[in-house]
């Protein structure tokens, strides 16, 4: 079975690091910890939403390349869906990182966020 966890943040937040690094340890941690669940709660319903789509999709074009390939005269039924099986998986695997990394930049922000949390 394929299992797809919602990614958690790869990012670096440097900026809000360094400049929250003027307060005591307790009180950065329970900011950055906040500051997490802030962009969890914004982003996970879009990443959900993505998810949701790009399997549509991914259905859709496994349901189209086997019945293309059940036309012909001459096929292997189990051949067939295991190709087009792991084709889909990869498809939806890679869409699912693919996207999320190229649509995440590493968080640089310009000291806005880390302003409002101070």
């Amino acid at each position: 079975m394929l299992t797809l966890a919602v990614p958690r943040h790869s990012f670096s937040p440097a900026h809000f690091d360094r400049d929250a690094s003027r307060y005591h340890a307790g009180v950065y941690q329970r900011k950055r910890t906040d500051l997490v669940a802030n962009l969890d709660s914004s982003l996970s319903p879009i990443f959900l939403v993505h998810i949701k789509n790009l399997h549509k999709s991914v259905v859709r074009d496994f349901k189209g390349e086997l019945l293309d390939a059940l036309k012909g005269k001459e096929y292997d039924f189990g051949d067939v869906v295991t190709k087009g099986r792991a084709k889909a998986e990869k498809t939806f695997v890679d869409g699912a990182e693919g996207e999320f990394k190229s649509t995440n930049p590493p968080f640089d922000g310009d000291g806005s966020d880390s302003d409002e949390l101070s």
